[in-house]
């Protein structure tokens, strides 16, 4: 009874050896002890012979590895020599658009730089021809501008417009409308204006009703000084502002005609 057990105690080592495939001496010596040593004689060739397998399977598979290991690295070699070729093409291409778009901006800015430059000569030209300075007075354009404080002035006693057309002219002559900016330029100008006249400036309210405007600047207007109970908007239609040295600012239909003054 006692040997039938230790066989089926062998067995069950037996396959458990086998699953771990490696037994140490510290384990046989367990073993010994445990099984006896009959236990121990039996069971000690299928020992060796398990580890004999387990020996042959290790270095085949270090074989196998050893094998394997080149391929991997020369497929990772070609990868990473792909990929370093790739890269190396973009920064070709990238290389030259760079290049190519820095020669188109130098070029675009050459042909404005050119344009301008053109266009300055032509206006120097223009002044050449048309600037002369006789007793305070500076001929622009055919227009005498006349020295009043610290501006130029050209001041309309004849002819009647309408506020767009003043506009248009004082361009023409080189100037702009007058901007008037305080009521120190107003003193200087007045004595330069005929009594009971009204004359064109730059200041309207064509873009939002009550808020008045420089044409000059586009912001709002520096200095007004307006006559009573004005600006009134008559009719819903007074959106470019006079200027009467006897009563100063009122707002007036744009169309209406008037003199007017330049300035530059």
């Amino acid at each position: 009874m006692v040997r039938t057990n230790n066989l089926v105690f062998l067995l069950k080592v037996s396959m458990i050896l086998v699953q771990q495939s490696k037994a140490s001496c510290a384990e046989w010596k367990q073993l010994e002890t445990t099984c006896g040593s009959y236990c121990f004689k039996v069971l000690r060739p299928i020992l060796d012979h398990t580890k004999a397998l387990q020996s042959q399977v290790n270095d085949s598979k270090h074989q196998t590895e050893c094998l394997m290991q080149p391929k991997r690295n020369e497929d990772l070699s070609g990868k990473f020599h792909n990929i370093t070729r790739e890269i190396d093409n973009l920064n070709q291409k990238l290389d030259y658009l760079a290049k190519t778009e820095n020669v188109e901006q130098l070029q675009n800015r050459l042909d404005a730089l050119e344009k301008k430059l053109d266009q300055k000569f032509e206006n120097i030209v223009k002044l050449t021809k048309s600037v002369a300075v006789n007793d305070g007075k500076v001929l622009l354009f055919g227009k005498p501008f006349q020295k009043i404080g610290s501006k130029y002035y050209y001041v309309e006693t004849t002819e009647k417009v309408t506020w767009f057309v003043a506009a248009h002219k004082c361009l023409e002559y080189g100037g702009h409308l007058a901007s008037i900016q305080s009521s120190c330029e107003v003193s200087e100008l007045n004595a330069h204006l005929l009594s009971n006249t009204e004359y064109w400036i730059d200041i309207n309210d064509l873009g939002t009703e009550g808020v008045y405007l420089s044409a000059t600047t586009g912001f709002p207007a520096s200095y007004l000084s307006w006559n009573k109970i004005e600006p009134n908007n008559v009719n819903n239609s007074e959106h470019c502002v006079i200027y009467n040295k006897d009563y100063h600012m009122n707002d007036d239909n744009c169309q209406v005609k008037h003199r007017f003054i330049c300035e530059y």
